[in-house]
């Protein structure tokens, strides 16, 4: 499958490593996909995996469900440490990336918080009380958002009788 995901930051002028980081589980199946940056310099990666062992901290959840999640982490700016880590799937499979590249979705908004998106095959992701709040077809596009400091604030299901998915995610001054 894969190998641990790993982060670095270079430095500014691209002439040095600042720090590298891995990320992952026991059994080497973590993908990171998709990564962004804070004001304050603090680092947050959306990828997948495929079973239990995954880091978590302060999570909203912290178990593994079925097939591949996700898992959505915030490391400090300085990368010596996670600020929360946490995975977030259902019954079926969250894939935010992939030989296909079908997903790989992550944004920040002002506040810092975050916006995930991808593909599922889950029945029992949370949704209740927004746009579509079960899950539609082959597949759904799935977009959560999750609050800076690791706290899940919402989550929807975007499809219909078909394949769907989210590609991509990009968040608005307003």
């Amino acid at each position: 499958l894969c190998g641990d995901a790993f982060v670095i930051r270079i430095a500014p002028n691209g002439g040095s490593l600042v720090f590298g980081t891995f990320i992952g589980g026991e059994s080497f199946a973590e993908a990171a996909c998709s990564v962004d940056v804070d004001e304050e310099g603090a680092i947050f990666v959306a990828g997948q995996y495929f079973n239990a062992g995954f880091p978590y901290l302060d999570a909203f959840q912290d178990f593994h469900d079925a097939g591949a999640d996700w898992w959505v982490t915030k490391f400090t700016p300085d990368g010596s440490s996670l600020e929360w880590s946490s995975g977030l799937g259902g019954n079926g499979t969250e894939s935010v990336c992939n030989t296909f590249q079908i997903g790989a979705a992550l944004a920040l908004d002002a506040n810092g918080d975050v916006f995930v998106g991808g593909l599922t095959s889950s029945t029992n992701l949370t949704a209740s009380g927004t746009y579509q709040p079960n899950f539609g077809g082959l597949t759904d596009g799935y977009l959560a958002k999750i609050t800076s400091d690791g706290n899940f604030a919402w989550g929807t299901y975007f499809g219909g009788e078909g394949i769907e998915a989210i590609l991509d995610v990009a968040v608005t001054a307003d």
